[in-house]
């Protein structure tokens, strides 16, 4: 379902069992935000972040504006790096309209997908999908770690 290439703009769009929250399917973080069927798993890490920050901000922060300044510039950092990696589209493989791939291209049959893929992308069985340079699908981002994050 909704496994073919479009470069329209969704909202709320379910790819397998990811979610597009807003953007193009082949879009890049910020301009989209694409989670992983383990969301929840996201919303943890973020508070897993979020919290020693502020306490740290509170308690040490106090003690002088530089501190303060680097533990604000080393949470958005974290922040930042975590959610290009957990908000991104990790290099899902989509049915392009009337391709039936090349036969110089090296190619395989996903069934699961029923899609051609190019032979570096692998089956995620747990987001349900195909996905280039595929590593591992992981906990604390809740999705697939693959090409593209």
């Amino acid at each position: 379902k909704n496994r073919g290439l479009d470069e329209d703009w969704h909202c709320c769009l379910r790819v397998g069992t990811n979610i597009l929250i807003c953007g193009r399917k082949r879009g890049r973080w910020p301009g989209h935000w694409f989670v992983g069927p383990d969301w929840h798993c996201m919303c943890c890490t973020y508070a897993l972040v979020l919290v020693p920050t502020i306490a740290f901000l509170i308690f040490v922060g106090a003690w002088h504006p530089a501190v303060r300044w680097i533990g604000v510039a080393t949470g958005l950092a974290t922040l930042s790096a975590f959610s290009s990696a957990a908000c991104s589209d990790p290099g899902i493989v989509y049915r392009l309209p009337g391709d039936r791939g090349d036969d110089d291209a090296a190619v395989r049959y996903c069934a699961r997908c029923d899609l051609e893929r190019p032979c570096e992308a692998r089956h995620c069985y747990e987001c349900q999908l195909c996905v280039t340079d595929l590593d591992h699908h992981c906990p604390w981002t809740g999705k697939c770690i693959g090409g593209k994050n």
